[in-house]
């Protein structure tokens, strides 16, 4: 017999007229954990990190503001075309490499302005690709609470056993949980920096593994999506659209990062440790 994830559905708690659902509470929970990473890592390098506050505000505007356009136009025309106030509504609906990309423009931006050197911009973007996956985690278990991506049907011990009609008439049962799925590959991303981080590496290193670990793994997944939930173009979901921009995005920075290697950590006690 097979042992399935049982389903469940998203928890919420009222705090007096509020009503907070679990999805929220996650992704508030990781921009922290995601911030405070982030700050620990600049300190580490020796980079100031005062406007780490302001920063990761900023990212995080757009990346919701980019993860909504994203999902209206790429997976959702025919819904904008039959009401255009669906675009400004950006609490309707999100798409997680629309706010990726949305963060990282954002993100050049700020560094651009507000950071004096070159080098220090770089360490920057490349701390924050360290610090995403940590944030991530969480942002995704929140995907699985909701539910809000079912897979194909399997009888793989992970599957969630969705109730009797869940996809319409006859079809409920074990499916997988792409929420659940990459969730626990990031949580693998997370271990894999915790050791790397240990020592120096060369400037912009993270900004470039980070999307070459991920794009091909979302590729993939994306296979295992059910096939009326997302919109696809020529057999491929958007997102595996993205995945191959992203790649050579990353191929992209690896050719124009500093070519010098980070700073050796400073003496214990000097400044805060890294976070591992």
């Amino acid at each position: 017999m097979v042992c399935l994830i049982p389903y469940y559905p998203q928890p919420s708690f009222q705090l007096g007229p509020l009503t907070l659902h679990m999805f929220g509470i996650l992704v508030a929970c990781g921009i922290l954990l995601g911030a405070w990473v982030l700050g620990r890592r600049l300190r580490w390098h020796g980079v100031d990190a005062e406007l780490v506050g302001d920063y990761v505000l900023w990212i995080m505007i757009a990346g919701f503001v980019g993860a909504h356009l994203a999902d209206v136009l790429l997976y959702r025309p025919q819904a904008l075309a039959a009401d255009p106030l669906l675009l400004l509504r950006i609490w309707d609906g999100i798409s997680s490499y629309g706010g990726f990309l949305a963060a990282l423009l954002a993100a050049v931006l700020y560094v651009r302005r507000r950071l004096p050197d070159r080098r220090t911009r770089w360490i920057w973007l490349d701390q924050t690709a360290y610090a995403l996956p940590f944030g991530w985690v969480f942002g995704r278990l929140g995907c699985f609470s909701a539910h809000d991506h079912p897979g194909v049907p399997s009888q793989f011990w992970l599957a969630v056993d969705f109730p009797p009609d869940y996809f319409g008439p006859g079809r409920g049962g074990p499916h997988l949980d792409l929420g659940l799925l990459e969730a626990l590959f990031a949580a693998g991303i997370c271990a894999l920096l915790l050791v790397l981080g240990r020592r120096r590496r060369p400037v912009g290193f993270y900004l470039v593994l980070l999307p070459l670990l991920y794009a091909p793994v979302r590729f993939g997944l994306d296979f295992l999506r059910l096939p009326e939930v997302d919109a696809r173009y020529f057999g491929l979901t958007p997102a595996q659209y993205l995945s191959i921009l992203v790649a050579g995005l990353a191929l992209f920075a690896l050719r124009v990062r500093p070519r010098e290697v980070a700073p050796e950590p400073p003496e214990p006690g000097a400044v805060a440790r890294p976070a591992h």
